[in-house]
């Protein structure tokens, strides 16, 4: 269940937005997004997530925020977001150099230790137009990612001549193995621009191609 911190000025209508989350659904995990509704009071990430790590303990209710690698400084904002009693991250998906090379550094310094749970954020574009999409949502970047080589790499499989689900498929294949890698991966957060209708539209539609077989149970199981 996701909590944009922006809508709420008061601790008592923020609590009891996450409470009534957590009785209505069962949820055990609440994901505090900054929002993009902020008025002046507005609280941010980092602190709704502190009024949240107080009112909730985190053996019954997990509280995840969310990163974009892509961005070099999202790292410093996600340090207060994690001191504020994040106990999981979410990132965007990894499209940049940039986003990767933090993830290395993230593993090999151990930066989110053993008590922080990380699910890389995987895209799911069914075309270069998807692609693209994607890479509009990088404002930071906007000018300059068609030049990332990591991007122009994930390019390629979508401006091939002879494009078709087998592209789609051994890229979609390239970056689940890869994020799944790294030992600090703890799963994979499927994004798909329709969420779940097209998720399960893309399992349906890559399902006839035998390499995709693995990642259609993967992403089956995630749904299930």
């Amino acid at each position: 269940m996701t909590i944009a911190a922006s809508l709420f000025e008061d601790s008592a209508s923020l609590v009891g937005a996450a409470r009534e989350r957590i009785e209505a659904y069962g949820a055990d995990t609440l994901l505090i997004v900054g929002g993009n509704e902020r008025t002046e009071k507005s609280f941010t990430s980092p602190e709704a997530i502190n009024i949240l790590s107080e009112s909730f303990p985190t053996d019954t209710v997990s509280l995840f925020c969310a990163w974009d690698p892509n961005s070099p400084r999202d790292l410093d904002h996600l340090a207060k977001k994690i001191d504020a009693g994040a106990t999981g991250v979410i990132t965007q998906p990894l499209l940049t150099n940039s986003a990767w090379n933090q993830l290395d550094m993230c593993q090999s310094e151990a930066v989110f230790g053993e008590q922080i749970m990380l699910i890389p954020g995987m895209a799911l574009p069914k075309s270069k137009k998807n692609l693209m999409f994607w890479s509009s949502l990088l404002k930071e970047l906007s000018d300059t990612i068609q030049k990332d080589d990591e991007f122009v790499q994930s390019l390629r499989y979508f401006e091939s001549p002879d494009f078709g689900e087998s592209n789609i498929c051994a890229w979609s294949m390239e970056q689940r193995d890869r994020l799944l890698s790294y030992e600090i991966t703890q799963g994979i957060h499927f994004m798909p621009l329709g969420n779940k209708a097209d998720l399960l539209q893309f399992s349906d539609d890559t399902s006839k191609h035998a390499c995709t077989e693995i990642l259609v149970e993967l992403i089956k199981s995630t749904i299930d």
